[in-house]
């Protein structure tokens, strides 16, 4: 039996074609698919230098707490799970920690610290002289578990660059915690 062009035509239009293959979208989220929630907190640094730090906080609920303090801060932080958490007071005054706003479980997200550098007067640069140390005050973000970001400090390090602060001069220390949950 021999089929006209027209009824091969129409069977070819029924049948799915190899070019154009079909799949079923899976409903559950993927990683890509999860919206990253992202704060931002400006942290004066001198009276000619300040900091934005930018962070990825847990969900829609985490909001960052800013708190300036001096050396020794009478805070004592543990690391839980990758996380920098406020693990208990040392000072319970109005002055310490808790009269800041922080509070017990917070998790340390950035913290200002002082890098040695060396300072060249602007004439001394072109003339071939000498420069003198001096320090310079930056803001460095903590290890957290969930961001994944390698440039973050570890426990080690964020306990370094808090004490940095009083070594080099007597600074006040710049804390950002993330509070989970308002």
């Amino acid at each position: 039996m021999r089929m006209s062009t027209a009824t091969r035509a129409a069977d070819a239009a029924d049948a799915p074609t190899p070019s154009t293959p079909t799949r079923e979208v899976d409903a559950a989220p993927t990683d890509a698919t999860v919206a990253r929630v992202t704060r931002e907190v400006e942290v004066v640094l001198t009276e000619t230098t300040a900091a934005r730090v930018s962070l990825t906080v847990r969900d829609a609920t985490s909001r960052l707490v800013r708190a300036t303090m001096r050396s020794p801060l009478g805070i004592v932080f543990e690391d839980v799970d990758g996380d920098i958490v406020v693990a208990e007071f040392y000072d319970e005054s109005d002055l310490g920690p808790r009269g800041r706003g922080i509070k017990i479980g917070d998790v340390l997200r950035a913290t200002s610290a002082m890098t040695p550098t060396m300072q060249y007067p602007k004439l001394n640069v072109i003339g071939g002289g000498v420069g003198r140390p001096g320090w310079r005050r930056v803001m460095y973000t903590c290890a957290c578990a969930r961001d994944g970001n390698l440039d973050d400090v570890t426990f080690d390090q964020a306990m370094k660059a808090i004490g940095s602060n009083a070594k080099a001069g007597d600074y006040d220390v710049e804390l950002v915690f993330e509070r989970f949950g308002g």
